[in-house]
């Protein structure tokens, strides 16, 4: 099988963003029920495109960046109300990454 072209690999880190930029709303628009009850599948649905990502291009230094700077722009914001459940996909994704 053939590795993925670097537009490839830029999609799909475009649409992993894409999701990461999305919690916050949905956490927002669902009163925080969807850190309750979503998160698993939001998850895995977005470590389906980091190994998808990793498999092609044995790269996880942009994956890191990636959810490094997710975590930097949120983690002095302690006081917003879905805190925890944030920091918890972030990590949890930064957790999955780095034991690829």
């Amino acid at each position: 099988m053939e590795s993925m072209d670097n537009i490839q690999a830029l999609e799909i880190l475009e649409q992993l963003k894409w999701k990461i930029s999305l919690v916050d709303g949905l956490l927002i628009e669902t009163r925080g029920r969807f850190g309750e009850n979503g998160f698993d599948n939001y998850i895995c649905s977005c470590m389906e495109m980091v190994n998808n990502y990793y498999q092609n291009t044995k790269d996880k230094r942009e994956l890191l960046e990636l959810i490094n700077a997710y975590i930097n722009q949120y983690k002095d914001e302690i006081s917003w109300k879905y805190y925890d459940y944030e920091m918890k996909f972030l990590n949890t994704i930064k957790s999955n990454i780095e034991h690829l």
